[in-house]
């Protein structure tokens, strides 16, 4: 076999190994509250992740990624401050491990309830861990499902253990590298 055909498949397999990523599919967030929080829709707005009425927002929706971080659509992830949700882009802010549960909730640290805290306005409250503490008695636990576009539940994901992804990719592709070696 000459070089170059080897290097070419070595090349479209590279490609198709990286392309094979353990992410969730599509979804939309969507909040399971009690009646006071009726009709409210989470969106993000300055960073934060918010419940509320507000319009026009910005609906969240993303994927979960292979290392249990969430990516928005915007390319953004769900990050974590105060134990308060929030959009950043910085990797050591990500709120980690996110999960979908069988029902097709949203999970965080292995939980399914996230606390929603009165932000000062009218009618808008904060998204957050159910770690977070607030005292206030407008201050709601609630639960948030994913859905895709047709309003129905995702699939189950959770990540399988860090670095899973790149371990199979090593044991596939070093060999491969060794081998084209062999012929240089």
């Amino acid at each position: 076999m000459n070089l170059k055909v080897l290097q070419q498949i070595l090349i479209v397999f590279s490609i198709i190994v990286s392309s094979v990523n353990a992410v969730s599919e599509n979804f939309k967030l969507e909040l399971h509250g009690p009646k006071q929080l009726k009709g409210m829709t989470i969106y993000y707005d300055d960073n934060s992740i918010f419940i509320g009425k507000k319009s026009p927002v910005s609906l969240v929706n993303g994927t979960i990624q292979d290392d249990g971080s969430l990516k928005l659509g915007t390319n953004e992830f769900i990050g974590i401050k105060k134990n308060y949700l929030t959009v950043t882009n910085n990797f050591t802010e990500y709120a980690l491990p996110f999960k979908i549960d069988s029902k097709g909730f949203l999970n965080l640290y292995g939980e399914k309830e996230f606390k929603a805290i009165p932000n000062g306005e009218t009618d808008t409250w904060i998204l957050a861990s159910k770690n977070a503490v607030s005292t206030l008695s407008s201050s709601y636990t609630v639960k948030v499902k994913c859905v895709n576009d047709k309003g129905k539940k995702v699939d189950k994901f959770s990540i399988k253990g860090s670095g899973a992804s790149e371990l199979q990719a090593s044991v596939i592709i070093y060999p491969l590298v060794i081998m084209t070696s062999l012929y240089l």
